[in-house]
C-alpha cells in the first residue's frame, strides 16, 4: 500500500487509494465493450474467437499497466474499433488479406512507431505537426463515435432501408445504399429499459456530484444498476465463477504472422508489395495521429492531471503496445477516450489505470462472469464518456475557415463513415487542400502530408489492382 502510494504520488495529487481503486474499476467496466466487440468483429476474417478474446485482453491489461507505471497517468490503451473494423473490413474482406498477413502488417507498423517515437526530439516533432484544430476536432470525433457505439449497443438506433436498395451476400450480410435512414428507438424492449435505468442513474449522479462537489463514482453506479435491473428482466445473465479456457486460444494467434500465410506471403507479387506497403504507412501514421489527438485532446480537457512530462512518457509507452498487440494476435491498439470515465469520476494517477489493466488481465479464466455484463448495461457510459470529448470544441478557432472546416469535417466524416481512420483522412485532405489554394502549402506539416498521399496512394492501387 505505501509503495504504490509513494509511486503514484497520492498525497501530491490529492487523491486516496480507496478513489482511485473506484476509479480504475469504472473505466475497466466502461471499457468492457474492447474485449466484448473486438473478437465479435475480428473473428469474422477467420481468426478464433477466443483467441482474438485472450490477445484483447491480455493487450489491454499489460499495455495499461505499463503506461499506468512509466508515465502516472489514470488512461488506458487497448484495441479499439478504429483499428478492429479497418484491419477485418477493409485489409482482410475488402482487399482479400489473410489475417496473418494483417498481423504482420500491425508487427511492421509497431516496429516501425517504436523507432519514430521513443526519441523524445521525434515525438516533440511529431506532436507539432498537427494542427490544433485536428487534434481537438480527432478527440471530439472519437468521443462521439464512442457515444454512436453506445446507441447501437443499447439498441436505441436502427436502420430502415427501402425495398430494393439492399442487397445480401452469400453469407447473408445485408449491403444499403445511401437511402437508409436511422430510426430512434421504436416500440421499448428490456434492452431499452435497462440502458435507459443506467443513463437516468449516471446522469443524475454526474448532476449530484457537480452541485456537491463530491464524487460519487456516477459511472461505476449507473452500470452496476443497470446490470442490476436486467436480472429479472432476462438481460443480464448471471454465470457461476468457472474457468474458461480463453487463454488457450492464444496458441493459434499469437506470434503467427510468421511464415506463409503471414509476413512472407506479403513479397508475393509487386502489387502486393506497393499495397502492404501503403497499409503499413496508414496504419503507422493513423496511428501515431490518435495517439497523439486523445492523449493530447483528454490533456487539454484535464489539464491538472495531465502535465507535458507525463504525456511524454505515456506517448513513447504506448508505442510499444502496438507491438505487443501484434505478437499476442489481436488488431493495433491506441489510447482511448473512454479513459475519460474514471478521470471524470475523479482519477488523478496511474493507480487507476493499474487496476484497470489488472482487472482485464484477471477477468481471463472468468470470461463467462465477465460477459455477463449486458451491452445494454456498459451503452451509457459509452454515450456520456463520448459526450465529454465535446467541450474540447471551444478550444476550436471556428471563426477562422483554415482551422475551423478542416475540423468539423473530420468530426462528421468519422461519425458519417463509421471509420475513425477514414474521417482522419477526409479531414486532413481537407486541411491540405483549403492550406494549398491559399498559397500557404509550406504551412502543412510532414505528418499530414503522409496520411493524405497514403490514402490517395491506397485508392490508385486498388483502382489498378480492381480489388
Amino acid at each position: 500500500m505505501k509503495l504504490l502510494a509513494s509511486h503514484f504520488k497520492l498525497k501530491e495529487n490529492r487523491t486516496t487509494f480507496s478513489n482511485e481503486i473506484i476509479c480504475g474499476i469504472t473505466t475497466f467496466l466502461t471499457m468492457l465493450y474492447a474485449p466484448l466487440f473486438t473478437p465479435a468483429i475480428v473473428a469474422e476474417t477467420g481468426m478464433p474467437y477466443s483467441g482474438v478474446f485472450a490477445a484483447t485482453v491480455l493487450t489491454a491489461g499489460v499495455g495499461t499497466i505499463l503506461i499506468a507505471v512509466i508515465s502516472n497517468l489514470p488512461i488506458v490503451i487497448a484495441p479499439i474499433m478504429a483499428f478492429n473494423t479497418f484491419m477485418a473490413q477493409t485489409i482482410c474482406l475488402d482487399m482479400g488479406f489473410h489475417w496473418r498477413e494483417a498481423l504482420a502488417m500491425s508487427y511492421m507498423s509497431g516496429f516501425l512507431m517504436i523507432c519514430l517515437l521513443w526519441p523524445a526530439n521525434l515525438r516533440r516533432r511529431f506532436y507539432l505537426t498537427i494542427p490544433d484544430s485536428l487534434k481537438y476536432a480527432t478527440c471530439i470525433g472519437a468521443g462521439l463515435f464512442i457515444s454512436l457505439v453506445g446507441f447501437k449497443r443499447a439498441n436505441f438506433v436502427s436502420y430502415t432501408s427501402p425495398p430494393g436498395t439492399f442487397t445480401t451476400d452469400s453469407g447473408g450480410a445485408l449491403f444499403s445504399d445511401s437511402s437508409s435512414v436511422p430510426t430512434f428507438l421504436g416500440s421499448a424492449t428490456p434492452e431499452h429499459i435497462v440502458a435507459i435505468v443506467g443513463f437516468i442513474a449516471i446522469i443524475a449522479l454526474m448532476a449530484l456530484e457537480v452541485r456537491t462537489r463530491q464524487r460519487y463514482g456516477a459511472f461505476f453506479l449507473g452500470i452496476i444498476v443497470a446490470a442490476f435491473v436486467g436480472i429479472p428482466l432476462n438481460v443480464t445473465q448471471i454465470s457461476s465463477l468457472k474457468f474458461d479456457s480463453f487463454i488457450s486460444g492464444l496458441n493459434e494467434v499469437s506470434f503467427s504472422f510468421y511464415g506463409r500465410p503471414g509476413v512472407l506471403s506479403l513479397f508475393d507479387a509487386p502489387g502486393k508489395v506497393a499495397l502492404s506497403i501503403v497499409l503499413v504507412i496508414i496504419i503507422t501514421f493513423i496511428s501515431i495521429a490518435m495517439l497523439f489527438c486523445t492523449i493530447g485532446g483528454i490533456g487539454s480537457r484535464f489539464e491538472g492531471t495531465f502535465t507535458a512530462q507525463k504525456m511524454d512518457k505515456s506517448i513513447k509507452a504506448a508505442s510499444s503496445v502496438t507491438l505487443l498487440s501484434a505478437f499476442l494476435g489481436t488488431s493495433p491498439p491506441t489510447v482511448s477516450v473512454v479513459s475519460v470515465a474514471g478521470i471524470s469520476s475523479g482519477g488523478k494517477t496511474g493507480l487507476a489505470a493499474l487496476v484497470t489493466g489488472a482487472l482485464f488481465i484477471l477477468c481471463l479464466p472468468f470470461a463467462g462472469v465477465f460477459s455477463s455484463f449486458p451491452h445494454a448495461a456498459v451503452a451509457p457510459a459509452l454515450i456520456v464518456s463520448g459526450v465529454l470529448t465535446v467541450p474540447l470544441i471551444k478550444r476550436v478557432n471556428w471563426s477562422d475557415f483554415e482551422e475551423g472546416f478542416p475540423g468539423i469535417i473530420t468530426i462528421i466524416a468519422i461519425l458519417f463513415t463509421y471509420s475513425i481512420v477514414y474521417g482522419i483522412a477526409i479531414g486532413y485532405a481537407a486541411h491540405l487542400l483549403i492550406k494549398t489554394s491559399l498559397g500557404k502549402w509550406r504551412e502543412v506539416r510532414f505528418l499530414v502530408h503522409v496520411i493524405v498521399i497514403a490514402f490517395v496512394a491506397l485508392i490508385a492501387l486498388r483502382s489498378v489492382l480492381k480489388i
